[in-house]
Formats: structure tokens, C-alpha cells, sequence
């Protein structure tokens, strides 16, 4: 998806894929983001306890790593779009993450 950058596009793109592939790797794939994500907040949890902050960049890229080996472009694209809202999702659920003000 590199040559479609827009956020609109990319989520776009996730759940045409979604919805075309069923996402037949839905389980492994969950256990997948798991194992990232949990990986992802105790690296981060220094940072988190000074200042309130996790850098979600670093989920970006560990995810990218987690999927890009394993599965093919537009899937590995899908699964980073899909579970940057899911993990975002659930970390604020669970106390992880905080909403970002701005105002």
C-alpha cells in the first residue's frame, strides 16, 4: 500500500481486504498482535510511569515485523491497519494507553 499513504485509503484498503479474505488467519494472527503488543508495553512501561506516553510508532514498526515475513504485502498492510486500532482500542480499555489531547 505504499503508494496510498492517505489514513482514508489505507483503512479503506484493510476492510475491502478484510471482507474479500474473511481473514482466514484471524486466530494466529491474533495471538500474533498478543504477543507484540503485550512485548510492546512492558519496553515501554519506563516511559509510560515518567510521562504518560507510549511511543505507538514503536507498535507500528513491531507489527510490521511481527507480519511482513509472514504474510503477503496487502495482508501484512491489512493487519498493521486493522490491529493499530484494535491494540489502540484495547489499550485504552485495559489502562495502557491514555486519548492524546490536544486541547
Amino acid at each position: 500500500m505504499s503508494e496510498h499513504r492517505n489514513p482514508r485509503r489505507l483503512w479503506q484498503l484493510s476492510v475491502e481486504w478484510l471482507g474479500e479474505s474473511g481473514w482466514p488467519t484471524r486466530f494466529d494472527d491474533a495471538a500474533i498482535a498478543d504477543r507484540v503488543y503485550r512485548e510492546w508495553v512492558a519496553a515501554t512501561n519506563e516511559q509510560w510511569l515518567a510521562t504518560r506516553y507510549r511511543n505507538r510508532d514503536d507498535l507500528a514498526d513491531a507489527l510490521e515485523l511481527a507480519f511482513r515475513p509472514i504474510r503477503d504485502e496487502r495482508t501484512a498492510d491489512s493487519l498493521v491497519i486493522l490491529y493499530l486500532l484494535i491494540l489502540e482500542i484495547r489499550g485504552r480499555r485495559d489502562g495502557t494507553l491514555l486519548r492524546s489531547r490536544t486541547h
